[in-house]
């Protein structure tokens, strides 16, 4: 995973990714291999059906850790914005448009 702006390649600090009921389990963890090879700080799987969030961060050795799990009116807080607090309910985030 990586972004392209002119001359340098970038990869994101942090992906979202909201997963559609027909997502394999194979390519979870595709996506979580790239995304952890390409030093993506924090990565969140959203888990819409099941109204829940696992949050992975990089650690020292750049390997992703299960950092938080929320759920349902949770407040989920970003590592990389720790004064951030984003309210679950108020940004919809379990509201799927991928029926």
């Amino acid at each position: 995973m990586a972004f392209i702006f002119t001359d340098h390649i970038s990869t994101p600090d942090w992906i979202i990714e909201i997963l559609s009921k027909g997502c394999s389990k194979l390519e979870m963890q595709i996506k979580y291999q790239l995304y952890q090879e390409a030093s993506v700080q924090e990565y969140w799987l959203v888990y819409s059906e099941n109204n829940a969030i696992h949050q992975f961060v990089l650690d020292d050795n750049g390997i992703y850790q299960l950092k938080n799990m929320y759920a349902d009116d949770d407040k989920a807080n970003p590592a990389l914005f720790p004064e951030l607090a984003i309210d679950l309910i108020k940004v919809k985030v379990f509201e799927t448009w991928l029926d």
